[in-house]
């Protein structure tokens, strides 16, 4: 289970590229109250930021610093340059990054407005673009670009980002099964849910556990949510969900713990 084990853009073409001057604040979408069957949420965590320099960045030229109106603040092609008020600099989003930031709204949507320019992660190969909203895109070959934040990229960042058990996000937060709930999917074959009747952080679902959880129906299932990470048992781990918890041991495989 999870501490038993190792914690387990190049750019392509779109349409033309633009540039975009775009004020106003968006604050991104992730839930921080709950319709009319609970009570309201207490707010989430946020996610961390990453500096500029958490990969080989200072190998690759990056994008000079402009300002506004500035007749020299062109996109490469497969890019769109976006000026932020709030940092005074335009910022270039590109490739697959870029698709998902369009089908996310753009500027005028959850996201909001870049805060840094595509960055590689210290992989070497994967990418990722910062957002005003407490939000980032993350791109690898094997997983495609998929936004996270919010409390599920608190915990994601807990773990290691992208380097940890999780590997990439294989989804964008998208609503859990009771629409209110929310989740990230992950390339190692894991999950991040956050749920406002759980608290103001996000839980790891991976392993053994998870596989016996999702055969039980998940979140929607007799267990529910989960409550809290993995923890150490004489013998294996086990974790606790709203409705029960689950318990595993090499050779035994997974239970109801008693």
């Amino acid at each position: 289970m999870l501490a038993s084990k190792t914690l387990r853009m190049a750019t392509v073409g779109v349409a033309a590229a633009s540039m975009v001057a775009i004020g106003g604040e968006v604050v991104f979408a992730q839930p921080s109250g709950s319709g009319s069957d609970g009570p309201a949420a207490a707010p989430s965590e946020s996610m961390p930021p990453r500096p500029d320099s958490d990969g080989p960045n200072a190998n690759v030229q990056q994008p000079r610093k402009q300002t506004e109106n500035d007749a020299q603040a062109m996109a490469l092609p497969g890019c769109a340059d976006y000026w932020n008020p709030e940092r005074g600099s335009w910022y270039m989003v590109c490739g697959e990054i870029l698709n998902t930031y369009n089908e996310l709204g753009g500027p005028t949507g959850a996201l909001g407005l870049p805060t840094s320019n595509e960055l590689i992660n210290p992989d070497g190969v994967g990418k990722r673009t910062s957002f005003t909203s407490d939000s980032s895109i993350y791109w690898s070959p094997a997983s495609g670009a998929h936004q996270i934040g919010g409390a599920i990229g608190a915990e994601w960042a807990r773990t290691g980002w992208e380097g940890g058990p999780h590997s990439y996000p294989t989804t964008d937060e998208i609503d859990a099964s009771d629409g209110r709930g929310r989740l990230n999917h992950f390339l190692g074959n894991s999950d991040i849910y956050w749920h406002p009747d759980t608290g103001t952080s996000a839980f790891t679902v991976w392993g053994e556990i998870r596989q016996a959880w999702v055969a039980g129906g998940a979140e929607g299932g007799e267990f529910g949510f989960p409550v809290g990470n993995e923890y150490q048992i004489p013998g294996g781990w086990g974790q606790n969900f709203q409705h029960g918890a689950l318990e595993w041991r090499p050779g035994l495989g997974v239970a109801r713990a008693n």
